[in-house]
């Protein structure tokens, strides 16, 4: 059974993104905004990347820890 699209993660995620269309969030960012699993929210994610609302990408960057930062 299809929940309704105000109480859905889904809608709940349109509706925020259509409040905040300049925000970068992860999928992590959306579980906490939601309230939910990853899982959820990426399903969430999927049904709005699907219907064209959100697009997604995949980020890569280095990770600078203590150990490689030299010291003068």
């Amino acid at each position: 059974m299809k929940r309704p699209d105000e109480i859905s993660f889904a809608g709940r995620l349109r509706r925020y993104f259509a409040a905040n269309h300049d925000e970068y969030l992860t999928a992590d960012d959306v579980a906490l905004k939601l309230d939910c699993t990853r899982a959820q929210a990426m399903r969430a994610i999927e049904t709005l990347r699907y219907e064209g609302t959100v697009e997604t990408m995949n980020i890569v960057r280095a990770v600078v820890t203590a150990a490689k930062v030299q010291q003068p």
